[in-house]
């Protein structure tokens, strides 16, 4: 049911019972002014009258949370989160805009609620959606937390349900299957504008097909793991991790996705490897989650290679260094069987990261690669790793180049996970 309003929703669903004002006023238990107001939008009913509606024309659960949902306001948050507990797919809120704006600085709670000057308790309502800052608190807000126009626009509207699309506008699978596309290319171009605001409204689309389509679960499942792929290329692994958990059961209902499954293990096994400072202290546990997910990925060797020099990395940390090049060595020989040339660079790099991490400097340099054709982080990774190499091989002018161009590659895709270990590598040299 197509409505842009709580008004509308009421009167189109009631004159699909065929009824008049009078007959839900009375089975409702309402004066039928109150309606009369409600459906030429003049007031909006609390939520036990809208629930006595729903009641009255014997709405199912899907109804219950379109209805609830256009009240747009946050005394239905919970009503909404009730209703919603039985399903996966959790509802769509403004406190997820607040949320990923703070991660997206890479704050805390504690953070941003310094930078405001309020209480923590109060940041965790906001990003629950039980409450929201006044007009002149949500501005500093959206200039603390750098909100686009787009963003600032979204929070400052004050409506608690994020809407997919212009009112009147319908959601269908076809839409849904061309914004994830256009997402995709976005997501491999190494874009970060607008990324977070279009990933929240392409969820709510995905959300709102899930109430009405029966395939709308398994686009709601997509959107979620192209999500956690670019949280991952931008260093979010906290955020990614939490995307990866809301979506993995949702996920795993529909065959399809477990090739692209493989994101949301490796993202919740990153953020196994990471204290809440983001520093790796338990890169075991990390390797461990992904050796057990290792059978989810064998029917696809790029997969299954990308999961054994991942861990391989960790072993590195670990300070496993032979289990380490063993496992670098298996995925450049399993990648090698196949056709696909950036597989093989990477494989081949990730041996040369392990040689260089067990202090084998001179047989990294054997195994370096170069492709230009790939993922903006992966091309990042490439310029340090060369710089690093050629470094400890003496070979200093040479390695200073590749760190201009690392540095060219952050700015120029505002890679800013990147900053720090920038910043760490210039100071050596």
């Amino acid at each position: 049911m197509q409505s842009g309003s709580i008004g509308d929703w009421i009167r189109l669903a009631r004159d699909a019972k065929g009824w008049s004002q009078r007959k839900l006023a009375r089975q409702a238990g309402i004066a039928i002014s109150t309606l009369n107001r409600w459906e030429r939008g003049l007031t909006h009913p609390s939520v036990p009258e809208l629930e006595a509606v729903l009641r009255a024309l014997g709405a199912s659960e899907a109804e219950r949370v379109d209805a609830l949902s256009l009240l747009r306001a946050r005394r239905a948050v919970h009503a909404v989160k009730v209703v919603s507990e039985k399903s996966s797919l959790p509802p769509p809120l403004i406190g997820d805009v607040i949320r990923a704006l703070r991660w997206r600085r890479g704050w805390s709670v504690a953070d941003l609620a310094h930078a405001m000057q309020v209480s923590e308790r109060a940041v965790r309502a906001w990003e629950r959606s039980e409450n929201l800052p006044g007009a002149g608190m949500l501005h500093q807000l959206c200039c603390v937390l750098g909100a686009s126009p787009e963003e600032a626009a979204l929070l400052t509207c004050r409506q608690v349900f994020l809407s997919p699309l212009e009112p009147g506008a319908e959601v269908s699978e076809e839409s849904v299957r061309e914004a994830i596309a256009c997402i995709c290319n976005r997501v491999w171009r190494g874009d970060t504008e607008g990324m977070d605001l279009q990933f929240l409204v392409l969820e709510s689309q995905a959300w709102h097909l899930s109430r009405v389509h029966p395939r709308g679960g398994y686009w709601w499942g997509k959107t979620q793991i192209v999500r956690c792929q670019w949280l991952l290329h931008q260093l979010r692994i906290k955020e990614a991790a939490q995307r990866a958990y809301i979506a993995w059961k949702e996920v795993r209902r529909y065959p399809a996705h477990n090739r692209d499954a493989a994101w949301l293990v490796q993202a919740m096994a990153r953020s196994t490897t990471r204290n809440r400072a983001g520093e790796i202290t338990k890169p075991i546990a990390g390797a461990q989650i992904l050796h057990d997910w290792l059978s989810l990925v064998r029917p696809w060797k790029e997969m299954e290679a990308w999961f054994l020099r991942s861990i391989a990395e960790m072993l590195s940390y670990a300070q496993q260094h032979e289990a380490a090049i063993e496992k670098c060595l298996h995925a450049l020989q399993l990648i090698q069987q196949t056709d696909l040339p950036v597989e093989q660079h990477l494989a081949r790099n990730a041996t040369a990261y392990v040689l260089l991490r067990a202090n084998r400097a001179t047989e990294a340099v054997a195994y370096l690669s170069v492709c230009p054709h790939q993922h903006p982080l992966n091309q990042v990774e490439d310029a340090l790793l060369w710089h690093q190499t050629l470094r400890a091989v003496g070979a200093r002018a040479e390695s200073l180049k590749w760190l201009e161009q690392a540095r060219q590659l952050v700015h120029q895709h505002q890679l800013t996970g990147y900053q720090a270990k920038l910043e760490s590598l210039e100071q050596a040299v």
